[in-house]
């Protein structure tokens, strides 16, 4: 079925060039908002990886204009209070393995580790 497994099912309003590529107004399209958080003419490579390094640029992880969400504040919010916690409490918390041995699950909207195991 459509937008199964990556991207976002939306119809072109009106006809539009992307890269080179005309599409038509009415065609269906797939918009894989994760990949637009990583186009690399947008975010460095060297960000990718850290998650406290600040955003080079607005990211669509929350929607954007009238479809932005409601809680991105308090979620965002939330996470920040959490991690600061976290790292009070555990000052030598770190990845027990290497980063590039963390196996990722991925999803159309999110990607989360399998399993993280951590020492301190």
């Amino acid at each position: 079925p459509l937008g199964d497994d990556r991207g976002s099912p939306r119809h072109a309003a009106e006809d539009v060039e992307i890269g080179g590529v005309t599409i038509p107004a009415g065609a269906i399209v797939l918009a894989d908002c994760g990949m637009a958080n990583r186009d690399p003419e947008v975010f460095p490579p060297a960000t990718l990886h850290d998650l406290f390094a600040p955003m080079e640029a607005p990211t669509l992880s929350f929607g954007a204009g009238p479809h932005y969400c409601l809680g991105a504040w308090l979620a965002r919010t939330e996470l920040q209070l959490a991690l600061h916690r976290l790292a009070a409490r555990f000052p030598d918390l770190r990845l027990a393995a290497p980063m590039d041995a963390v196996a990722w699950r991925t999803g159309t909207t999110s990607r989360s580790p399998q399993r993280l195991g951590v020492r301190w």
